[in-house]
């Protein structure tokens, strides 16, 4: 796959210019070699890709040199590891995100019911207090 194909790929890869300096990165922190045709066109893997995206995801809160350590391994480790506990990260964000809005969802049901009691209860309260003064004025 060209550069070309990979931005197209990679949400939050903008240009060739950021992804040449993520792969150099890569090869400096990591010893991790990506396949060339010449000495400016390379062949990025499906993995490449999908490290890369990591990369894109994890820049803003771990900083681009620890997402590129932990998406493409650190010393030539191999980093599918890291790939597997990354998607299932993902996975269970999302399902936490979607228990969340749920929970939500339930909590502003609960606190409507809770105001249209609390109303009802304010009313009543009112009747009970007005009650000695309608007794005192019929007397």
């Amino acid at each position: 796959m060209d550069t070309k194909a990979v931005l197209e790929k990679v949400n939050g890869l903008n240009s060739s210019s950021t992804l040449k300096r993520w792969k150099k990165l890569a090869e400096n922190l990591t010893g991790t070699t990506f396949k060339n045709f010449t000495d400016y066109i390379f062949d990025y893997s499906e993995s490449d890709v999908a490290k890369f995206q990591m990369v894109a995801n994890l820049k803003t809160e771990r900083g681009l040199k620890n997402a590129i350590l932990i998406a493409f391994g650190q010393g030539n480790e191999p980093s599918v590891q890291n790939i597997s506990e990354y998607q299932e990260l993902e996975n269970k964000i999302t399902s936490l995100k979607s228990s969340n809005a749920l929970c939500q969802l339930d909590n502003q049901r609960t606190i409507q019911s809770l105001q249209f009691r609390i109303a009802q209860m304010e009313k009543r309260l009112n009747q009970l207090e007005e009650l000695p003064k309608i007794k005192k004025m019929l007397r």
